[in-house]
């Protein structure tokens, strides 16, 4: 489903973003509390449906950019490190 792409790209820059001003376990939690309150919306003004994948697959999209921080995070510091040698 295109659907289940969408949900965890929607949520993997806010991911990113909080990894680098927070700890990788906050803005995970911090990215499910704001999928939780995304979801709810859509049931309150009728918008979509309040659905549990959803609201898993927005959370694997913040952790899938925090792994993404971190990969890059390293990778730059191995280059910068090995470069000044």
């Amino acid at each position: 489903r295109f659907e289940v792409y969408l949900n965890i790209l929607m949520l993997m820059p806010i991911g990113i973003l909080l990894c680098v001003i927070y700890k990788e376990i906050h803005s995970i939690v911090s990215c499910l509390f704001l999928s939780l309150i995304i979801e709810f919306l859509q049931l309150i003004f009728y918008r979509g449906s309040f659905e549990i994948s959803d609201l898993i697959m927005n959370t694997f999209g913040a952790m899938l950019g925090c792994v993404i921080y971190r990969m890059c995070f390293c990778f730059i510091n191995i280059f910068l490190h090995n470069k000044h040698v």
